[in-house]
């Protein structure tokens, strides 16, 4: 016997996973450097994940870095991560002589001490050649960081407006433009913190649980409604 089914058509929605936003949120940034022993006024990017040099474009961040901290003196970058190309990525870095670049070699699992590295800069900066949907970046704008970001496939889906969702694109690979918006970040501390605000903002408005849920809701039962709606 054949069956006969039916084949309902309903709408598609973007929903992003959810993002606990009380629970990642800025700290205060003087206590955070102050018990990172961190310097109250450096110019301070951080990035954290997994130490795999092609996926996540670590020698791109590297080679930025280098040309950026040489016109900016005193500013400081905070690695945190560890990954399959944890030796590789170590002889990078004393292979290009970088300066003013501590890298914490664990992958922190532990979310107030990662809050507290968030709390603690100014930038957070993410390179990736490939991507999916990344959770470091929202814990980033969650924590009220701009973000330098490349283009790599899943980055603009969180800043689809660009600065408007306090980030900065730039295409993957491309130093010359990481190094200028991270110029503009550093050189301007208005913008910086207007940027900050759009990334907070963006979080809670777009990924927090309360707004996935809602979102999710909202798309439950239209998909009903069409589906009810059909022959």
């Amino acid at each position: 016997l054949k069956k006969a089914y039916r084949t309902l058509r309903v709408p598609i929605a973007d929903i992003p996973n959810p993002l606990d936003t009380d629970e990642w949120r800025p700290d205060d940034r003087v206590r955070a450097r102050t018990e990172l022993g961190l310097p109250a006024d450096a110019f301070i990017i951080v990035n954290h994940g997994r130490t795999e040099i092609r996926r996540k474009g670590l020698d791109v961040l590297a080679e930025a870095w280098k040309q950026f901290a040489s016109m900016h003196a005193g500013a400081q970058a905070l690695l945190i991560g560890s990954g399959s190309d944890h030796a590789a990525f170590a002889q990078l870095l004393e292979a290009k002589e970088i300066e003013r670049l501590t890298w914490v070699q664990n992958y922190v699992t532990d979310r107030p001490q990662m809050r507290r590295w968030l709390s603690a800069a100014d930038v957070y900066l993410i390179t990736s050649r490939v991507e999916g949907m990344p959770v470091a970046p929202l814990e980033a704008k969650a924590c009220g960081l701009p973000v330098g970001s490349s283009d790599a496939h899943g980055l603009p889906d969180i800043f689809a407006a660009g600065e408007e969702h306090g980030g900065i694109l730039t295409p993957r690979e491309d130093v010359a433009a990481i190094v200028a918006a991270l110029d503009k970040l550093a050189c301007d501390r208005a913008f910086r913190l207007r940027l900050g605000m759009a990334a907070r903002g963006r979080a809670e408005d777009h990924f927090s649980i309360a707004s996935v849920g809602v979102a999710l809701d909202h798309f439950i039962r239209k998909s009903m409604n069409v589906a009810l709606q059909q022959p």
